[in-house]
């Protein structure tokens, strides 16, 4: 069964003991695990690691990238990308409402000035300006983006198969994007959509197009490579996704991860709403990732973070001798 929660994934009681042992014979109280899954990861991308590990070790779990260059962040303000999209074609979720919210959480941690830039159906936008409006969040920090902008662009042929052109833009919600954003250098881009798993190919199901979501049968899609094209094109040095409450495949939004996490440098961040309902884990993520220096990492099996080690501070030892451990230390024990 690979839709919604997918296969209830464990891993025997004994061996998870024995690895909490052994890692508390050789870390810090608190230090993190860095979970590497070398290419190629094959099924091991389905799993969900964190919710395995975290509750039996009770220590952050984070995961490592294959690459060695971590992406600089700019001086000036940040650049902020929120996008969802709700096919009618699945099941339905609080879209306007995770946005809204969404952008409150973002706005709150951002250590300086930030600009969210949001991007919905167009049926949806109304009831998302009523939301950003609740929140306190409607002025001139959030740039809701007009669908009509995609206007040009044509809707996708019906397939059920996954097509992730590389290097190039076909969906009409990224061009939309791109363009809209045309003269910003964006830093992060979050995502909030459905997964779509088939055969050993995943990518986030959207309506046709900003302006079009009436194909009851199936969602268009967007690939890794396709997605990992938008990054580049947009000069975003970091992506999120989070899974709505319902996905209707969780394993889906795994493989996406990991596989975008193969393919570009920066930190790749999946949160899943159904853990996380208060959003204080994803706060807890967006400290991490908007922070001029590093952070301690967030505690929560609602999370697979892929990032550069150096964004992480490691713990104080015991006996308050900060001074003495070295973070590259504990960076080659990691």
């Amino acid at each position: 069964m690979s839709l919604f929660q997918g296969y209830p994934f464990s891993m025997p009681d004994s061996v998870l003991a024995a690895l909490r042992a052994e890692l508390d014979a050789r870390l810090l109280p608190g230090e993190a695990v860095w979970l590497y899954l070398k290419s190629p990861v094959g099924y091991l991308a389905l799993a969900p690691w964190e919710q395995i590990l975290f509750p039996a070790l009770a220590r952050p779990v984070l995961r490592l990238p294959d690459f060695l260059v971590d992406p600089a962040q700019p001086a000036g303000e940040f650049n902020i990308v929120l996008c969802s999209s709700q096919p009618i074609s699945e099941e339905a979720f609080a879209s306007s409402e995770y946005m809204a919210r969404m952008t409150r959480m973002i706005l709150d941690q951002a250590a300086r000035r930030t600009t969210v830039h949001l991007f919905t159906d167009g049926e949806m936008m109304a009831d998302l300006t009523g939301r950003l409006m609740n929140y306190g969040v409607y002025d001139s920090r959030v740039i809701l983006h007009n669908p009509q902008g995609a206007e040009p662009f044509a809707v996708p042929d019906r397939t059920s198969r996954i097509t992730d052109p590389s290097g190039q833009l076909a969906s009409p919600w990224l061009l939309w994007m791109r363009d809209a954003l045309a003269g910003r250098s964006i830093d992060l881009v979050h995502l909030i959509a459905h997964g779509y798993l088939s055969g050993e190919s995943a990518a986030l199901s959207v309506a046709e197009s900003p302006l079009e979501n009436l194909d009851r049968k199936l969602p268009r899609f967007i690939g890794p490579n396709e997605l990992g094209a938008f990054l580049a094109q947009t000069g975003a040095w970091g992506c999120a996704l989070t899974s709505p409450l319902h996905n209707y495949s969780e394993m889906a939004h795994r493989l996406l991860v990991t596989t975008l996490a193969n393919l570009r440098p920066g930190p790749i961040l999946h949160h899943e709403m159904r853990l996380d309902p208060d959003l204080s884990a994803l706060a807890a993520a967006y400290q991490l990732l908007l922070a001029a220096r590093p952070t301690p990492p967030p505690v929560a099996p609602s999370l697979m973070l892929y990032c550069h080690p150096a964004r992480v501070a490691p713990p104080l030892p015991e006996g308050g001798a900060a001074a003495l451990y070295q973070l590259d230390d504990a960076l080659g024990r990691a």
